[in-house]
């Protein structure tokens, strides 16, 4: 497997998980379709948020929204954590929302959404290794100049997608050499 694999899906088969909700097909659609192609066979089975639990070196995280999904997957040999965000360019947010995600030393200029989904995704690479003294929140997490940090220390890089209708944001902590 090369370092890391994502995939975006907007529909899936009538046949597949027919008893789930919309955004667990989706997702777990496209989970099927990566490790079906990067590991011979299809493995749906997370453990602990983030790793396949027939595959405990590869890691994966999920997301998904109304009519869209997407999934990665990592080698844990190259990665610490890993994480993925998406949402629709035209999502809303309430006035006043960003006071709760939002720091004075995030890169404003990218967006409030593009802002959003790099912490969500830095989140979910994040949380299943932070041991800090409170609880890792969204708001703990600033981004700028392509990485995320935590207590102005860099921790990974976000790479961003700027599909058509929608914003990925991609969380990749490497492992220290």
């Amino acid at each position: 497997m090369n370092k890391y694999h994502a995939r975006v899906e907007f529909s899936y088969p009538d046949d597949f998980h027919p008893e789930a909700n919309q955004g667990f097909r989706l997702s777990r659609y496209a989970l099927s379709n990566l490790t079906k192609l990067h590991l011979g066979r299809e493995e749906l089975d997370i453990e602990s948020f983030n790793h396949l639990r027939h595959e405990p070196n590869t890691l994966v995280s999920l997301t998904h929204t109304k009519d869209i999904a997407a999934a990665i997957i990592a080698n844990h040999q190259d990665y610490k954590g890993i994480g993925i965000d998406i949402e629709w360019k035209n999502r809303k947010f309430r006035p006043g929302i960003e006071k709760f995600f939002l720091l004075e030393s995030d890169d404003k200029g990218i967006g409030l959404l593009p802002l959003w989904c790099a912490k969500e995704a830095a989140y979910k690479a994040l949380s299943p290794h932070y041991h800090g003294e409170k609880v890792l929140v969204i708001k703990d997490i600033t981004i700028n100049n392509s990485k995320f940090y935590i207590n102005n220390i860099a921790q990974g890089e976000i790479i961003f997608e700027n599909g058509d209708d929608y914003f990925l944001a991609i969380a990749l902590m490497e492992k220290r050499k």
